[in-house]
């Protein structure tokens, strides 16, 4: 249970700085949830005190790592995309799941105990577990999906040195032709330009914000119900959904490997999700 407690308390933090408050308005929110639940899982669930503390030193350390857009601009430069801190998060945690915990003692074990699932012999472990995952495929995974993205987006310093007129270069070294002419001894016999399309009108839709934790935790609730097949269907009609629109991005190519990365991190961390509940589980 030591590792669904400190995920509990990073998950509190991503959480809470989420609201559009500015930097230290946000940086008191955060404080402030990330203690109301240390003492939560302290009193009700009987968690060790040095272990909430040892989570709550994490938190901190993930919100100010982790670059998040939940705070109003006020004038400070927004940080780099980073990815290291989401792999010392992972580390983190197969320490803490190694550490063994107290019995599980409180008013919250006891409530738990008196539920259809607790009088089934479900650990409260596990309950609290798949509360935090959960939650965390919804908010946490969300950053450091993005963070691995905005990495991989970057142009490393020495190839932007080395190109022509900066930033410009990379674009201008992948912009697709926009008509093709036919010459023959210097005169012109044909030419062929290509046509713009026109947007179609109608409602815009704003959903991809919402398909990566809704496939994350599809993947984790299949994945505990031993549902393998399923999930392997699940993934592969979305690579069958979004290919059209990588083929048509033949001139850079770079929607394949977005769509990969994207995929991949966002899987590994419901996988990683599946495997904390099953360390839980054990006990």
């Amino acid at each position: 249970m030591t590792a669904a407690v400190v995920l509990a308390l990073v998950v509190t933090a991503d959480v809470a700085r989420g609201a559009r408050l500015p930097r230290r308005a946000l940086a008191l929110l955060v404080a402030l949830a990330v203690a109301a639940v240390g003492v939560t899982l302290v009193v009700g669930l009987g968690a060790h005190v040095v272990t909430v503390v040892v989570g709550a030193l994490v938190a901190g350390a993930w919100a100010t790592l982790m670059p998040h857009a939940g705070s109003v601009d006020d004038g400070v430069p927004a940080a780099p995309p980073r990815a290291w801190p989401a792999a010392a998060l992972a580390a983190v945690l197969v320490v803490a799941a190694l550490v063994p915990g107290p019995v599980p003692a409180g008013p919250l074990v006891d409530a738990w105990a008196r539920t259809v699932p607790g009088r089934e012999g479900v650990p409260v472990a596990v309950a609290l577990a798949v509360v935090v995952v959960l939650v965390g495929l919804t908010r946490t995974a969300n950053i450091v999906t993005r963070a691995a993205l905005a990495r991989a987006r970057r142009l490393p310093d020495g190839d932007a040195a080395a190109l022509p007129d900066g930033d410009a270069a990379p674009l201008q070294a992948f912009r697709r032709p926009t008509g093709w002419r036919l010459t023959v001894r210097g005169r012109d016999l044909a030419s062929v330009s290509a046509v713009e399309a026109q947007p179609v009108p109608g409602p815009v839709m704003r959903g991809g914000r919402y398909i990566g934790p809704l496939e994350r935790v599809l993947v984790l609730v299949l994945a505990l119900a031993g549902a393998f097949p399923v999930i392997a269907a699940v993934l592969a009609a979305k690579g069958v959904v979004r290919f059209p629109e990588i083929s048509a991005d033949r001139a850079r190519g770079t929607k394949a490997e977005e769509f990969l990365v994207g995929s991949l991190v966002s899987w590994a961390c419901a996988g990683a999700g599946v495997l904390l509940v099953r360390v839980c589980g054990l006990g």
